[in-house]
């Protein structure tokens, strides 16, 4: 762990309420990181200074999600901010810190394609969106590592659970009507609108954690079912209002070049968002990503 990201996180702990009486310390331990192995490695009787750089050089030795689908540092960042709140110190900690531990794994190496376009809805640019992904993806150079399996088109709920374990997707995309909480919009049988609630989509990505690192719900009104799904995905990118086909198209070309160009997450968010100011529509604060870890990212101005 670099030293800088070591006092920021040694700063952190250091201002939980209570750190420094270790009672009060072991029962926040204990909540965050109840049965692991690491609770009996520490000494609840050391004073607070000792005990926070005790725990970090532990959690530096930790790389596997364990805890939750997490990292334990990871997710001893997501229970602070859950359970104390961001105050403008502790929210330039939790961001930072986040960049520095939680994303750096994420690799991007494959992108599955969901659309919808019930016929009792108003036809959107779908394949058009989808186009715009595919010619990125093949005219990078960086982005030949990243497959964009067979799309799932006029998708339905059985389609969606048939194809994710089929293809173990980093990138899951849906493209289609959102009805806030209501549900984004598959088709049924005959074509129809078929709403899916935020928690059954959440229970859906739940299973496939090991592989699916961002979720992008490129559909109207669609913050509800991205702040579910972000308690088990590590990236969601929602929407806050309507949005149209433009704004669509013009957020997936920028957020996908930034990934073709192997960037990180929140930077390929970014890109998005500019790529919709660039093309003249003052749309760019409508997509929100949440992560796993309970940061929320609106468009920068």
């Amino acid at each position: 762990m670099e030293r800088e990201t070591f006092r920021q996180f040694k700063t952190l702990l250091l201002g939980i309420p209570g750190w420094n009486h270790g009672g009060n310390r072991k029962a926040f331990l204990q909540d965050v990181f109840w049965g692991h192995d690491l609770l009996n490695q520490l000494n609840y009787e050391a004073p607070g200074d000792r005990a926070a750089t005790d725990l970090i050089e532990l959690l530096g030795g930790l790389e596997s999600p364990d805890v939750d689908g997490l990292t334990p540092a990871c997710a001893l960042l997501k229970t602070i901010r859950e359970k104390y709140g961001a105050g403008p110190q502790r929210e330039t900690l939790l961001a930072d810190l986040g960049r520095s531990l939680c994303e750096s794994g994420t690799q991007i190496r494959s992108v599955l394609f969901c659309a919808a376009n019930p016929e009792d809805q108003d036809l959107i640019r779908t394949d058009a969106e989808f186009k715009k992904i595919k010619e990125i993806l093949a005219r990078s150079s960086q982005g030949e590592g990243i497959t964009l399996h067979q799309p799932e088109l006029a998708a339905r709920a059985n389609d969606l659970t048939r194809a994710l374990p089929d293809t173990q997707p980093n990138v899951v995309h849906f493209s289609g009507h959102g009805g806030g909480d209501k549900g984004i919009y598959l088709e049924d049988e005959q074509g129809h609108s078929k709403p899916v609630a935020a928690d059954a989509l959440a229970s859906v990505f739940r299973q496939f954690t090991h592989c699916i690192k961002v979720v992008v719900l490129n559909a109207c009104f669609s913050e509800p079912q991205a702040e579910a799904i972000a308690e088990h995905v590590d990236y969601v990118i929602g929407t806050r209002q309507d949005i149209g086909d433009d704004t669509a198209i013009a957020f997936s070309a920028g957020f996908y070049q930034a990934l073709a160009a192997a960037r990180s997450v929140e930077d390929a968010f970014q890109l998005g968002c500019a790529e919709i100011r660039m093309a003249g529509i003052p749309e760019h604060r409508i997509p929100v990503l949440m992560t796993r870890t309970g940061e929320v990212t609106t468009c920068a101005d």
